[in-house]
């Protein structure tokens, strides 16, 4: 579901779950405008305890950014923009939310 939100709106995909040795994984890698997006999705069955994107610690989002900077390294894309985005799914309703930019 998110790949496909993304797509829809202009992102084209680069990896799914990029993974680097024990440091971490990144679900969704897009570039859109000459900038590269680093996604992590939260998905849950319903809204009870939350929504899906609270779950998104500080811990997680320190994890994504060293992930993508071996990412970034690897291929040579250091000089490109980038930034940290969430999407957060709850399949009770197919409530897809995105929130792009995340700081921390």
């Amino acid at each position: 579901m998110a790949v496909e939100f993304l797509k829809s709106l202009g992102h084209k995909i680069i990896t799914t779950n990029y993974r680097y040795k024990k440091l971490g994984e990144i679900d969704i890698i897009t570039k859109n405008e000459n900038k590269l997006h680093f996604v992590e999705v939260k998905t849950r069955k319903n809204d009870w305890y939350g929504l899906p994107a609270e779950a998104v610690s500080y811990k997680k989002l320190s994890k994504i950014i060293r992930v993508s900077e071996v990412f970034r390294a690897e291929n040579k894309l250091e000089n490109l923009n980038y930034q940290l985005d969430v999407i957060s799914i709850t399949l009770a309703t197919d409530k897809i939310e995105y929130y792009p930019n995340v700081t921390m």
